[in-house]
């Protein structure tokens, strides 16, 4: 049963809050490196880590790869910089993109690694690979978001322009095109099962409910109650709840085991605009 206090929440260990103001920071699938917080904003505890050569501002994204042992981040005017997570040192750089990247995803086995532009695209390309290619698609505007859908070779990405699209990342064929009734799409989520996606928009959250095939849908749960952009959404392990995280420094958590999504927990983090959110899997 989920907690309907946020603060006990967090000490139950349930999410761990990674609340940015214009940099987000990847999580180390084997040890979270980064900075813990409380609700009230107090730091609890910082690891030391490696710094990864120098990125012009703002730095949107970066992702570890499944195996923790690559680390993939935006670099100058639509580069991709690939580095080893022990050394730091660069391992390769994509320039496949013309405009800044804004998300980056892998698949569950660390050799694909899907990317989002500014230029309107979606790319996928085989990491160490003996002969390198990247291939995907467009949407109509700017590219915010995409996710690798878990122990499925298919892929989400959210727009500017007002749609959610699925890409098969071994081909890069575009598979389905779902309207965003919220407008802009500002962050997307697979669930845990690989049968709904999130959307966050200008101030709600979409869950979009797929058939068996994965190429169509409609959605299912609308989540409201922020008052500015979404960018943050996390599913909790099990696929029944979804926290969202909106840049009014709102953090909701919504039931969505019934037939009717619940709001089970909220909190306010003061002068913060949230950009990430991580669930402690083992909490």
């Amino acid at each position: 049963m989920l907690c309907k206090d946020f603060s006990s929440l967090f000490l139950a260990g349930f999410i761990v809050l990674a609340v940015l103001l214009t940099v987000t920071a990847a999580v180390s699938p084997a040890a979270v490196e980064a900075a813990v917080e409380e609700a009230e904003g107090e730091l609890l505890a910082e690891s030391p880590g490696t710094i990864l050569g120098s990125h012009a501002p703002p730095l949107l994204t970066a992702a570890w790869s499944p195996r923790g042992d690559m680390i993939a981040s935006p670099g100058p005017e639509g580069d991709i910089v690939l580095w080893d997570a022990d050394s730091g040192h660069t391992l390769d750089v994509f320039t496949d993109h013309l405009r800044e990247v804004t998300d980056l995803s892998w698949d569950e086995s660390g050799e694909i690694l899907a990317s989002a532009s500014r230029d309107g695209s979606v790319l996928f390309r085989e990491v160490g690979a003996e002969e390198y290619r990247s291939y995907g698609g467009f949407h109509d505007d700017w590219v915010t978001a995409v996710d690798v859908a878990p122990e499925e070779m298919i892929a989400a990405s959210g727009s500017w322009d007002r749609t959610v699209k699925i890409w098969d990342i071994e081909t890069g064929e575009e598979l389905a095109e779902l309207e965003s009734p919220g407008g802009w799409v500002r962050e997307v989520k697979w669930s845990p099962a690989g049968d709904m996606i999130a959307a966050g928009t200008n101030d709600r959250a979409y869950v979009f409910e797929l058939d068996e095939e994965l190429v169509n849908g409609e959605v299912r749960h609308t989540l409201g109650g922020f008052r500015d952009k979404i960018r943050a959404l996390a599913w909790l392990e099990d696929g029944d709840a979804l926290a969202a995280g909106g840049e009014d420094g709102k953090v909701r958590i919504y039931d969505l085991s019934g037939e009717e999504a619940r709001l089970s927990a909220e909190n306010n983090i003061q002068n913060s605009r949230l950009r990430s959110l991580s669930i402690n899997p083992g909490g």
